[in-house]
């Protein structure tokens, strides 16, 4: 009798352990189907800072799209956050903030969101945020995103209104580009443009690929075009900045940078600080500019300088642009502002020689305040990168640290490429408020010398309500369905029955 109790309690324990190995590997979040009827729109939370409103799905990350950009709930004031890795499985996907601007605070909580595409008004995660929303702590991989019209970035199509990104990292699986009926493309690692905003300790490994351009394009390792009095600071790029054709419109120009495709797009300077370009910038069409830091140098008539710079580096050499190549800019046509005290550390080769590839008549490039760097070792020991990388480290979630996730994309079906459909009527049709994030002319324009943002910001609006009712209680975290805490307490119920049931039978001998 001994030895059938012992093999019992043997047997059970055996079976509890597996039962806890399989359900927390079956816990690994499902990839989306990709049907517009598959959304779940009952997140566990109240929205508050304290128990925000929590996205653990596929099918919870498109309720958020759907509440978005067909309900017109902008979230504003309001928090969201991740608890898993989600697995958009490979199918068309439109940003957050397309219709409707997304204008709360989102929490990646380091947690990725990947295996998707893009194609649309606005390419990105999300598309417009504003009014102080705050996309962080978040990774993008494994996605193709696309614009159709003028803006797209890995994190975020367009930042505008003191809205934030910070402590994001776009993979070295995604890539960033335009179709051909896109006109004046601006692209960038983290964000296409960004008006009024800040983006801050954020890295990027993208592809950011400009295809046949129209009109004037700009792409940058981080961001297409900051302007008006944006913010830019401790941000490392490893990307791959590329545009091979020639700009098929004949007096327009196309602009590639390390970290920033043009800079100063806007009436107001942009500044520019903590910055490293490890990444490529080539602009191989005769009409190309690139540029370490910036391929273009300017600004509009009314500004002074094209921006403000402390401690930049461009480390990288393999920065080419056939109308014109520089260490820090591709083409110089406005003064830029060195802050006295910093490092500008610009990388030099036998091809790569000068500040400025072209040089506007009349403008003299900064003849000190900038160092000519000849090898990767002098970036390595240079104090101000080492603050950069820790800094930017300190900020990062862990994830941060692993460049892949635990993903094999040939397990996968061939991700599908057809218009995702509008999701059914459901009775909630949204009513026309006039929140849509419309384009009022606050993109870069040609005007003979520089890219242009007029600063006409959209309009804020009223925040709408949010009018989803939480299935669990607000107070509790929404429980994962079948986790491992569940299977354990089970297996320790069938182990305790089984040992009660030994000594049952042990007094029974």
């Amino acid at each position: 009798m001994k030895k059938l109790l012992s093999l019992l309690i043997a047997i059970t324990m055996v079976l509890s352990v597996s039962a806890v190995l399989a359900v927390c590997v079956s816990a690994q979040t499902e990839p989306w189907d990709g049907k517009d009827t598959s959304y779940d729109v009952n997140f566990a939370g109240t929205g508050t800072e304290e128990d925000p409103f929590l996205i653990s799905t596929p099918e919870e990350m498109k309720g958020l799209q759907y509440n978005v950009n067909y309900l017109e709930t902008n979230y504003s004031g309001q928090y969201l956050k991740l608890t898993d890795d989600i697995n958009m499985g490979g199918h068309p996907f439109e940003a957050i903030g397309t219709n409707t601007a997304f204008e709360g605070i989102f929490d990646g909580n380091g947690k990725t969101v990947f295996n998707f595409t893009i194609e649309g008004k606005y390419g990105g995660l999300f598309g417009v945020i504003k009014n102080s929303a705050v996309v962080k702590n978040l990774k993008v991989d494994y996605a193709n995103i696309a614009t159709d019209t003028i803006r797209a970035g890995g994190i975020s199509a367009y930042p505008q209104a003191e809205s934030t990104v910070e402590n994001c990292v776009v993979g070295k699986n995604v890539v960033v580009t335009n179709t051909e009926t896109a006109c004046d493309p601006i692209l960038g690692g983290i964000v296409g443009q960004i008006t009024n905003s800040t983006v801050k300790n954020c890295v990027s490994y993208a592809s950011v690929v400009l295809n046949v351009p129209n009109e004037d394009a700009y792409a940058g390792g981080i961001a297409g075009a900051p302007g008006k009095s944006s913010v830019i600071e401790n941000v490392i790029s490893y990307a791959n900045v590329l545009s091979e054709v020639a700009n098929k419109t004949e007096g327009y120009y196309v602009r590639v940078g390390g970290i920033v495709g043009s800079a100063g797009s806007g009436n107001l300077d942009f500044t520019l600080t903590n910055a490293i370009n490890y990444g490529s910038a080539k602009a191989l069409g005769a009409d190309g500019y690139a540029g370490g830091i910036c391929g273009y140098a300017n600004a509009v008539k009314n500004a002074d300088i094209c921006g403000t710079f402390k401690n930049v580096f461009n480390a990288s050499t393999e920065i080419l642009g056939n109308g014109g190549t520089g260490m820090f800019a591709g083409h110089f046509a406005k003064p830029v502002a060195l802050v006295e005290g910093s490092t500008i550390k610009l990388m030099q080769t036998e091809t790569m020689s000068s500040f400025a590839g072209i040089v506007a008549d009349g403008l003299e490039v900064p003849g000190t305040g900038f160092t000519p760097a000849s090898s990767a070792l002098d970036f390595e020991i240079d104090e101000d990168v080492k603050a950069i990388h820790a800094a930017i480290d300190a900020a990062l979630p862990e994830f941060a640290e692993v460049i892949d996730i635990d993903y094999d994309p040939s397990k996968d079906t061939t991700p599908e490429t057809t218009t995702p459909v509008e999701p059914e009527d459901t009775g909630d049709e949204p009513v026309d408020t006039g929140d849509e994030p419309v384009d009022t002319g606050d993109k870069p324009v040609d005007t003979g010398d520089a890219p242009v943002d007029s600063g006409n910001d959209p309009e804020p609006t009223t925040p709408v309500t949010n009018p989803i009712t939480p299935e669990t209680d607000p107070e509790t975290e929404k429980p994962a369905e079948g986790g491992c805490g569940s299977v354990v307490a089970g297996g320790l119920a069938i182990l305790a029955v089984v040992t009660l049931a030994g000594v049952a039978l042990k007094k029974k001998d």
